[in-house]
């Protein structure tokens, strides 16, 4: 295959591009329009091929990636739950952060999960969205936070659930002896006025070998929360209510990214709502 056919396939690389660039640059008239012919045929040749739809896994890696120093927007319309190699325990992908090596995602488990899939389907820290799950000898319900401290999960769930969960190279790796388990009761914590008149936050914890933070936001029915900058990335889970973000409207079960170095303007809430935060320490 010619060069001018590789460059416009988009596989010609090194001192091969080089050399034709430069002939085309220096007034090679033949060649310039050779390449042109070509990169017309590849075109038709792409429209030509039967549309496929690519795999959700890849899909959801490609639009992260793009969307990676920005702002992304996933509602919960738009990803599926996607099976595992446990039997009725599935993840639906929210943004997988290749550079960051981090996924955020939520994890449905069902009564009949083997007790290992906590172990290697959650990430070190994990907010209950729904049911209930008995986690060595925890019992935890919805709205729960819990952190796993320094050794592996076995967790049981009695009539099914499903958490929240950022899964991190950290998370996965060994974790230090004096990391306790921690959990957090809807209850429990200090609730803080932060970000404006009628928003309050609650810090649930912090995974330091993953770099990650995760507290609650609440917005009281009307209530703005004021700008800020992005020193690293930030995601943003609605639990309940109705979050207006740049000019999207975010629903229970719908996901939010901003990019580090971003600044979120004025978002608000009419009918109030409440809000999983994930601040990530490192870019």
């Amino acid at each position: 295959m010619n060069a001018t056919a590789l460059r416009a396939l988009g596989i010609l690389g090194g001192e091969q591009l080089v050399r034709l660039m430069t002939r085309i640059r220096e007034g090679d008239d033949a060649l310039e329009d050779d390449l042109f012919q070509m990169e017309r045929a590849a075109s038709s040749l792409a429209m030509a091929a039967p549309p496929a739809l690519p795999p959700t896994d890849l899909k959801r890696r490609v639009l992260s990636r793009v969307a990676a120093d920005g702002y992304y927007f996933l509602h919960e319309r738009d990803s599926e739950w996607e099976p595992t190699e446990y039997a009725g325990a599935y993840v639906r992908q929210l943004f997988i952060d290749t550079r960051g090596q981090s996924e955020t995602r939520l994890v449905r488990l069902s009564s009949g999960t083997p007790p290992g899939a906590l172990a290697e389907l959650a990430g070190a820290d994990f907010y209950l969205i729904s049911g209930d799950l008995h986690v060595d000898g925890a019992s935890l319900e919805f709205g729960d936070y819990f952190h796993a401290g320094a050794s592996a999960l076995t967790g049981k769930s009695g009539q099914g659930c499903v958490l929240f969960t950022v899964v991190t190279g950290g998370s996965r790796a060994p974790r230090g002896a004096s990391r306790s388990r921690v959990t957090v009761r809807p209850s429990e914590g200090e609730w803080a006025e932060e970000g404006g008149p009628g928003v309050t936050t609650k810090a649930l914890g912090s995974d330091p070998d993953g770099g990650i933070e995760m507290r609650l936001v609440r917005m009281e029915p009307g209530a703005s929360w004021k700008s800020h900058l992005h020193d690293g990335p930030e995601e943003v889970f609605v639990i309940r209510g109705s979050w207006r973000c740049l000019g999207t409207n975010l629903h229970p079960g719908d996901f939010h990214r901003a990019g580090v170095g971003t600044e979120h303007e004025t978002t608000s809430s009419a009918p109030g709502c409440k809000l999983i935060i994930v601040k990530h320490l490192s870019a």
